[in-house]
């Protein structure tokens, strides 16, 4: 790392930005690809969510000009198995406003990796997915439809996760049965982290139902009776 020496042009890193993001825009800044600056760095590991060793963060901050510590910061690596697995290894969603006023297409925040942030908390505008959102065929659920209750299913699941409310995510988990019937979501968390935006808006949306409704109710909800879906349901 003595040998190192700063590039020309550091830009900062962005509130709660993720590691590559940054190295990114780093690379960008000082007009070169980013493997053209990872060889630079000569970092041996990969860089990803998980952040670098101490030996090639060193390097990086020193290129940088930034603190170790604060590159740490900027992983998703966290000593929790229940916010790990509502937490995405890779991009699914947006801020077209972040993205636009940062002038980096290639921008990466954490918060943008949970499962229930459906708005940046950085300037409140609501998350777009990065595939483009489409109509499903099935327009069942379309009554169901609306962002108050989006919203608040998105609130619901991050207090849950926040309080570690093992008896509601044990309802969440319930829900499978449901989707894998009525969308093309697997799992409760396969589908939240899903680009497939009429998934995850359906699954927000059940989920502000289940402190109110039995999962009975909310199937019923999802289709009348006479539906057909419900004779591959009764066989699960």
């Amino acid at each position: 790392t003595s040998k190192m020496r700063p590039l020309a042009k550091t830009p900062p890193p962005l509130e709660d930005e993720l590691l590559g993001s940054w190295l990114k825009r780093l690379a960008e800044a000082n007009y070169c690809s980013h493997k053209e600056l990872h060889d630079y760095l000569a970092v041996k590991t990969t860089v990803n969510e998980q952040g670098l060793e101490d030996y090639d963060l060193a390097k990086v901050a020193t290129a940088g000009r930034q603190s170790i510590n604060q590159l740490r910061q900027m992983s998703l690596k966290v000593d929790d198995e229940l916010l790990t697995r509502f937490t995405s290894a890779r991009p699914f969603q947006i801020c077209p406003t972040c993205i636009r006023t940062s002038r980096s297409e290639t921008l990466d925040l954490k918060h943008w990796r949970e499962a229930w942030r459906i708005r940046c908390h950085v300037c409140g505008t609501r998350l777009s997915p990065i595939i483009a959102p489409y109509e499903t065929r099935d327009e069942s659920w379309s009554k169901l439809r609306r962002w108050d209750l989006i919203e608040n299913g998105a609130a619901l699941l991050e207090s849950a996760i926040k309080m570690r409310d093992l008896r509601f995510f044990r309802r969440v988990h319930r829900l499978s049965w449901v989707l894998s019937t009525f969308s093309t979501a697997r799992s409760v968390e396969s589908g939240l982290l899903s680009s497939t935006h009429a998934d995850r808006m359906l699954i927000l949306t059940l989920i502000g139902k289940l402190k109110r409704f039995p999962l009975l109710k909310i199937a019923i909800l999802l289709g009348p009776l006479n539906d057909p879906k419900w004779a591959r349901l009764s066989k699960k």
